[in-house]
């Protein structure tokens, strides 16, 4: 065969068989005994000479390396030989722990602010596969007022807040959902600052999505804007000089968990790239963005 195909799992003990390679020799006698050398392979596999079958010959890790690319050479008892490329894809396990990106999340939200306000989010990795990076989260410690939101990695208001200046603050767990004991905890603490004005202004939806290829160059490139809102997503409900005119004039957008990867142009919205993308390390990443008026402590909608 010109390429052979095998896999392994990426816990496989040494000495466990991958693939076999053969290789036949008309002559008879000692001008036709076979045998097998094997390159590229590093020390990470090894063949036996006699029989062509790969075996691993080390721990091997898919997050590191998840493909080898062999090449198999025969010869027979008078010199003669031939060469056959393998190909071995190291099939995941769920041998990593999801973690949290930072021990402690931060954030201010309004007494006013409504359910569903998402007020900070909570990056985090797992470097498996997604069938093997499945996570869930549970609170550790109890509140009334916040909840996870598991779709986007973030928290929001879930209740009515306190009509009061006060901070609450309580542990959460990341847990993968297939190895419970994989956990990882991080500490989030919210100041609600109290005000008894609703929120004026509305960004139309709470949650926008996008994807960027993890190849994109950073900003001063066309393709390092990762995301744009869409035309005039600002919506108005309160009166005075909000009502009419430019809705956007004195509001600046702002990014509540600062990020090396991202960061905003404040006028427009647009979130940019700044660092380099690695799909292996964070397949996703959730950021909030808040409306704040210029000049103000005023804080509005989050997205």
């Amino acid at each position: 065969e010109p390429v052979y195909y095998g896999s392994v799992r990426e816990n496989a003990t040494v000495g466990t068989g991958v693939i076999r390679v053969v290789a036949r020799d008309m002559d008879q006698g000692a001008q036709g005994r076979v045998t097998y050398t094997l390159a590229d392979a590093g020390h990470d596999f090894l063949i036996d000479k006699l029989s062509g079958e790969i075996t691993v010959a080390a721990m091997l890790d898919r997050e590191t390396r998840d493909s080898y690319q062999l090449n198999v050479t025969a010869t027979d008892g008078h010199g003669g030989d031939a060469s056959v490329h393998v190909v071995i894809g190291i099939e995941d396990v769920d041998d990593n722990k999801p973690a949290f990106m930072s021990v402690h999340y931060t954030g201010d939200v309004l007494s006013s602010a409504g359910v569903g306000f998402i007020v900070l989010a909570m990056e985090n990795i797992d470097p498996d596969l997604p069938s093997n990076a499945r996570k869930q989260y549970r609170r550790l410690s109890t509140q009334a007022f916040l909840a996870v939101n598991e779709s986007i990695d973030a928290i929001q208001v879930s209740t009515a807040l306190p009509q009061y200046n006060t901070t609450i603050s309580f542990v959460i767990q990341l847990m993968d959902i297939n190895y419970p004991g994989y956990t990882d905890n991080a500490t989030i603490t919210v100041r609600v600052v109290h005000s008894p004005y609703t929120t004026p202004y509305s960004l139309g939806q709470s949650v926008f999505g996008t994807s960027v290829n993890e190849s994109a160059t950073i900003a001063g490139d066309p393709v390092g804007i990762a995301f744009r809102f869409p035309p005039s997503p600002i919506t108005y409900s309160g009166s005075g000089s909000g009502a009419s005119g430019d809705l956007t004039a004195g509001l600046q957008y702002r990014l509540i968990e600062p990020t090396s990867l991202f960061s905003i142009n404040r006028a427009t919205g647009e979130i940019l790239l700044v660092g380099n993308l690695d799909r292996e390390t964070a397949s996703r990443h959730t950021l909030v963005v808040q409306l704040q008026q210029a000049f103000s402590t005023s804080h509005w909608p989050a997205v």
